[in-house]
């Protein structure tokens, strides 16, 4: 890279620093790396190496300009910009410092082109240069090989000193564009108008030998251009719920960010109280969003619009590019892109419901364009407030905002990135853990449709490239899209073993039944735990599933086969003890063993045809003489890689916080490594882990991060 782009990109930014890194952190310094023929690239770093004052930072400076006298500071035309070349086989892992970014989103997307970070409204572009505030004495507490590998980074990489310093904000990276993202949202049913990367920070994208594109990004790194009132930090609490849930996700198979490291600060943060700061870094194919393309829709910019979307596709969705399509005109194009967003959208709600994952603020802002859960950042635990859940109907009118009447509109939702989240315990279909939400618009049950309406948002914003009613067609097809993909989850987390297209609409019943009598009634003891119960009923399969003489004795036979599914039954039989839902359960569950025992014969029949439409992961030993027993066995088996037996609940969050707001750090990694395997028995955390919190109660959660 020649030095005019090291100019532009880093030096500029030394000035403005100059007189806060003076007055405010003394002990920061410069430093100088060469890299080959690449040029010079200087960093700050707090660390108190050679420690410089603001007089040497502006003569370093002087003596930059000084030195591209001497060498070409001809800014490189567009067409020579070309995207960096996959890593040669063999030179993964990489060092840190081998990292090339490619920073395609900065080069072919435009700039607002001002260095200084000052907040402001901007007009016409994709993007605003922010570059990381140093963070004072950070400290690794955490980083996730599993996210570094995404990289090809080695992971002895993770506690070197230069990787430390680049994840805390303290350094950048040769090769790295640090940048915030503009958008806007419609956040609970109103326009917002500009909101963007308040507290977040791009350095880039890195592409992987598998040609993967992961953009790397610090949360909490400091003030952007639209930080507005804010500080652009995090405090811990926040910090640790994120990290933990993106991996937990992504480990429960939910298309999610990643996490690659966890720094904590001596910073300062006020939030509803004092508390310390930390910095996530985390990792995404790309951060654009729904509100990415309405940004440009409400301010009246088409030719942005377009050069958007066509870079969405072309680096995103390149199956919808003409090369793929031959002879396909934009708008074909275009349709093509946006029925694929609703397809991924309806899919990862799909999922969301089959974890019980609750979002907390589903704004069109916090949406991402390939379906990924993003930005899961969460607050403190208080008491739920009774609300009038019931106040808002729950099928909304997808093409119309709904009444303000029905917003639960404050300001710190405004001010705030993401929202909160939780993953339900007692299953409720109404369940709201963000204490802003009063009218429940984001609840469980209601997320599906909100799903929806946000696409309707979308199709407005994308008008000026394809027209609404060609993107109506699509909005038509989302619930049978949602329906599709969430009968399929639900019929694997039941140990439905043969996916019959004509069970769909009875399958789909027999699931809305199950679910009222799970939900939580008032007054009562009711409500079973959503994990535990889909757990505890794959335990009892066997038994449910054996419905012949020969197999009940079978059971018999083995004490451990016997102790588990009897326990497993008398377990799921406590959950519905109460009067008003134990009718209920009963009835379900003869629906149910008569569900599996019609399922166990289509198993045997798809047997003889090469099972084409048996479930994935199924035992390959099946076959039509399998007894009752044998596919109760591979059902229990099966069921057990769709129920994972531990989730991210909020007590366990807490837990972790507490110790480490106390500076102990080996409750993160103890959960951190238990959410990496939820499918799999981990019999030394049952005791402490694998259970409902009874002693809180429902909990709701603020904004504040």
């Amino acid at each position: 890279m020649v030095l005019w782009q090291r100019l532009r990109t880093h030096a500029s930014h030394l000035v403005p620093l100059c007189s806060r890194l003076a007055t405010t952190r003394s002990s920061s310094s410069i430093h100088r790396i060469i890299n080959g023929n690449t040029g010079l690239h200087y960093y700050y770093n707090s660390r108190s190496r050679n420690g410089m004052s603001a007089d040497q930072l502006v003569g370093i400076f002087q003596q930059m300009h000084s030195a591209a006298g001497t060498q070409s500071v001809v800014p490189p035309s567009e067409d020579v910009q070309r995207s960096a070349p996959l890593p040669e086989p063999g030179t993964w892992p990489r060092l840190f410092h081998q990292l090339n970014f490619d920073n395609t989103f900065a080069r072919q997307l435009p700039g607002d082109g001002i260095e200084a970070n000052y907040t402001r409204q901007v007009r016409g572009v994709c993007y605003s240069n922010a570059v990381p505030t140093p963070s004072t004495n950070p400290r690794l507490v955490h980083a996730n090989a599993g996210a570094a590998a995404l990289l090809d980074l080695n992971p002895s990489e993770l506690a070197t000193p230069e990787f430390v310093d680049v994840v805390s904000g303290c350094a950048l990276h040769s090769t790295a564009k640090p940048i915030a993202l503009t958008y806007a949202g419609h956040q609970f049913g109103s326009f917002a108008g500009q909101l963007g990367d308040g507290r977040a920070i791009s350095l880039g994208e890195v592409v992987n030998h598998h040609g993967e594109r992961w953009e790397m990004q610090l949360k909490g790194a400091g003030m952007t251009p639209y930080s507005r009132f804010a500080d652009g930090r995090a405090v811990l609490r926040s910090s640790i719920r994120e990290y933990m849930c993106s991996e937990a996700m992504n480990a429960l198979g939910v298309p999610t960010s990643r996490a690659l490291s966890l720094v904590v600060t001596d910073e300062k943060v006020v939030r509803e109280t004092v508390e310390p700061g930390a910095i996530v870094c985390r990792l995404a194919q790309s951060w654009i969003r729904f509100g990415s393309f309405e940004h440009q829709f409400y301010f009246k910019q088409p030719k942005v619009l377009k050069r958007l979307v066509d870079y969405t596709i072309t680096h995103h969705f390149p199956s919808y590019l003409e090369t793929a399509m031959p002879g396909a005109s934009d708008e074909d194009r275009y349709l093509a892109f946006y029925r694929e967003v609703a397809r991924r959208t309806a899919h990862t709600i799909a999922l969301w419901q089959a974890v019980g994952f609750v979002g907390g603020v589903l704004n069109t802002d916090n949406f991402s364009i390939l379906g990924l859960s993003i930005g899961t950042v969460v607050g403190r635990v208080r008491p739920v407030a009774p609300t009038n859940k019931h106040s808002v109907p729950k099928t909304m009118p997808f093409w119309a905002t709904p009444p303000l009447a029905h917003c639960a509109w404050l300001a710190d939702s405004f001010l705030t990135d993401y929202g909160p989240f939780a993953f339900m315990e007692a299953f409720d279909d109404d369940a709201v853990f963000n204490h802003t939400d009063s009218e429940g618009m984001y609840a469980y049950g209601r997320q599906p449709d909100v799903g929806h309406w946000n696409l309707s948002r979308l199709a407005i914003a994308l008008s000026p490239v394809l027209e609404v009613e060609r993107a109506r067609e699509v909005l038509l097809e989302y619930p049978s899209m949602f329906h599709k993909a969430y009968v399929a989850k639900m019929r694997s987390k039941l140990g439905l073993l043969a996916a019959l297209p004509d069970k769909d609409e009875s399958d789909a019943a027999l699931v809305k039944e199950l679910l009222d009598a799970m939900q939580s009634q008032p007054g009562t003891t009711s409500g079973a735990d959503w994990t535990i119960f889909f757990r505890t009923l794959s335990e009892a399969a066997p038994s449910l599933s054996a419905t012949d003489e020969a197999s009940q004795q079978q059971i018999e036979a083995d004490s451990n086969l016997k102790l588990a599914t009897t326990r497993a039954r008398k377990a799921l039989e406590c959950m519905f003890q109460d009067e008003k839902v134990s009718s209920k359960w009963s009835a379900w569950r003869q629906k149910y063993t008569a569900r599996l025992a019609e399922d166990s014969t289509a198993v045997r029949e798809h047997s003889k045809l090469g099972g084409g439409l048996l479930l994935p992961g199924l035992s390959s030993s099946l076959d039509a003489s399998s007894t009752a027993l044998a596919i109760g066995l591979a059902r229990r088996d099966v069921m057990k890689q769709h129920n994972p037996k531990y989730i991210l609940r909020t007590w366990m969050a807490q837990k972790a916080i507490d110790a480490a707001t106390a500076n102990d750090f080996t409750v993160v990694d103890q959960l951190f490594k238990l959410l990496q395997r939820p499918y799999d028995d981990q019999p030394e955390f049952d005791d402490v882990y694998a259970r409902q919190d009874t002693a809180t109660g429902p909990v709701c959660l603020s904004c504040s991060s």
